[in-house]
């Protein structure tokens, strides 16, 4: 859970008027003050301090502040009526925004993994249809070929059939690179398909059974689709077919390294 106690921060906050307000009476460790309590905050599970008249909560507090209990309490005191940075009740203190941004923070996480969940399923669905046609086909060519070997008619090719379908169809190197030209029209295009280049795309297909039709290879570059560093949107940088398939690079896409992070919502101020 490396992202356990994660919360937005805009990178103008310290323009804020009433972070400027805390500042020009507390200086920097005002402001510094001010981070630990956010970040404390963050760290409840209803994203609130429980605050009251008790030594124990003022002590916990300064420990973390780095200045006496009393000094604690006047610090707070201020932020809630003079800077009306939080907000308490007499028993909890918390700020509305931290609040805010964390529902926000947990309904598009909740949203990406409804939506996870039903792209694996259409995926699964996908891959099943095609292995199901697959198997439907070597069936039939095995019929054809008992029916054939009863005739006597049987070809060299035929006779060794069987053996043919324990092996991974060929690489169909142009099919694949017609998808990758069709559905990513924004990355470079492929002007000449070495020996090396070859060699990779093979490899790739024949690292998994599932991975040899092109329906997979459709998914993939979907995927491929969907991340705006792959794309060339985040740098200058743009990943073409010869970076996808190297050996380094191809099970870090399929492993989601290079997905969309959430994009950090833009806010006036933070409180």
């Amino acid at each position: 859970m490396k992202d356990a106690y994660y919360f937005s921060h805009d990178a103008n906050a310290r323009h804020d008027p009433k972070i400027i307000a805390l500042k020009s009476v507390y200086g920097l460790e005002g402001y510094g003050r001010y981070w630990i309590l956010v970040e404390m905050l963050r760290e409840q599970k209803n994203y609130k301090l429980i605050l009251n008249d008790t030594k124990y909560s003022y002590t916990i507090i300064a420990n973390q502040l780095q200045c006496t209990p009393d000094e604690a309490k006047i610090f707070i005191k201020d932020c809630i009526e003079e800077f009306h940075l939080f907000k308490t009740d007499g028993q909890n203190l918390w700020s509305d925004s931290l609040i805010k941004r964390m529902k926000y923070r947990e309904e598009e996480r909740a949203k990406r993994r409804a939506a996870g969940s039903l792209g694996g399923s259409k995926t699964q669905a996908k891959l099943k249809q095609k292995s199901s046609k697959t198997q439907a086909g070597k069936e039939r060519k095995g019929k054809e070929i008992k029916e054939r070997k009863g005739k006597n008619t049987l070809t060299s090719s035929e006779l060794s059939s069987e053996d043919a379908n324990q092996s991974p169809p060929n690489c169909p190197h142009q099919e694949i690179i017609d998808l990758y030209h069709k559905l990513l029209p924004e990355l470079p295009k492929i002007k000449e398909w070495t020996p090396q280049r070859q060699a990779s795309l093979r490899a790739r297909w024949n690292e998994s059974r599932e991975r040899q039709c092109l329906e997979w290879w459709q998914l993939f570059f979907e995927k491929v689709k969907k991340s705006d560093f792959l794309m060339g949107q985040v740098k200058e940088f743009r990943a073409d077919l010869e970076w996808l398939i190297r050996p380094r690079n191809f099970p870090k896409v399929l492993e989601g390294r290079y997905d969309n992070r959430e994009k950090e919502k833009q806010w006036h101020e933070f409180t």
